[in-house]
């Protein structure tokens, strides 16, 4: 084999060594940003009900509160399932998986485009309506209420105790989702399956 033969075999070897560098190369880049794709799913969604977690909604609506919204009428609403620990203890935690599921759904299915959807823990859920009127986040709620009862297929009927603050001022989110937490006490205190808001 001569000197320019040599150095031909050589150069295409190198070019094919590169060219499976760049392949593996974008193959793990590709691989790299699916994983951190996934990782940033999961800290952004509830695994069970797949919308957003509680820290994801802290953030993304602390956000709202210092840029948009604090000079419109806007609310949190915290939303409970009744007697959710007894539907666990009677029937299982498969059953209540199934609840917390079916609840999600059918709450989703009632909100604006625009508001904020979370599980807040356990059996609680809460929203963030921005630029709403007391008159409509009440209706939204009483449709809630009204179609959870109207399809519920369980044995027992699943009900929904609600506390809304609504305000125009310029408030601490914390101080708002206090409020609304507040105002979900009142409901659950007065017999359940409730509307309060606060102040109630």
């Amino acid at each position: 084999m001569d000197q320019e033969t040599l150095y031909k075999l050589v150069i295409v070897v190198l070019i094919i060594g590169i060219l499976l560098l760049l392949y593996y190369y974008q193959k793990r880049l590709c691989e790299l940003k699916l994983h951190n794709g996934q990782l940033e799913l999961l800290s952004q969604y509830d695994d069970l009900t797949q919308i957003y977690n509680r820290r994801y909604f802290l953030e993304i609506v602390q956000y709202h509160f210092t840029k948009m919204y604090h000079h419109k009428p806007s609310a949190i609403m915290m939303i409970d399932i009744d007697h959710f620990k007894q539907i666990n203890d009677t029937h299982g935690h498969i059953l209540g998986d199934d609840v917390l599921q079916y609840v999600v759904k059918l709450i989703s299915e009632h909100l604006r485009e625009s508001d904020i959807f979370a599980r807040y823990g356990g059996d609680e859920f809460i929203v963030f309506f921005p630029a709403i009127s007391q008159k409509d986040i009440y209706n939204i709620a009483l449709r809630i209420q009204s179609k959870l009862f109207e399809d519920s297929s369980y044995a027992s009927p699943v009900t929904l105790s609600i506390g809304i603050c609504l305000f125009s001022t310029s408030l601490a989110l914390q101080n708002v989702i206090e409020y609304a937490d507040n105002a979900l006490y009142v409901a659950k205190s007065k017999g359940r399956n409730r509307i309060e808001f606060y102040p109630s």
